[in-house]
């Protein structure tokens, strides 16, 4: 499905570029969780895009994960065209969008995370 920004507008989003051969990455899925299960009944929605290739070894990644958020995946992974526009370099990069569709912040660590989310909330 089609997933667009603009249409999101009213929600913080969290929008999380990895791939599951970046262990950083799968070692952030759990925090990601606990983010999601804290916040998304307050306005937070998160959508993780996936840079992967192979579509097998993200669906037993992801079997396993149990995200509780979508996951966007075209299997072109560095050649997506997403990378360019959005100008991703590496993996994991996180992004937070304000809830006017705003970017507010961008590869914040752990706490700084829980409590930029907080306050874009909170606005």
């Amino acid at each position: 499905k089609k997933y667009t920004l603009s249409a999101r507008k009213g929600k913080v989003v969290l929008i999380d570029f990895w791939e599951v051969t970046c262990p950083p990455c799968v070692k952030a899925f759990p925090k990601l969780q606990k983010l999601h299960e804290k916040y998304r009944d307050k306005g937070l929605e998160i959508i993780g895009i996936s840079l992967d290739t192979d579509q097998k070894e993200l669906a037993q990644f992801l079997d396993k994960a149990k995200p509780s958020w979508k996951i966007a995946c075209s299997y072109r992974g560095w050649k997506d065209e997403i990378v360019k526009q959005y100008g991703i370099s590496a993996t994991p990069s996180t992004w937070l969008i304000d809830r006017q569709g705003i970017l507010r912040e961008f590869n914040l660590n752990d706490e700084e995370m829980d409590k930029t989310i907080a306050s874009l909330i909170r606005e």
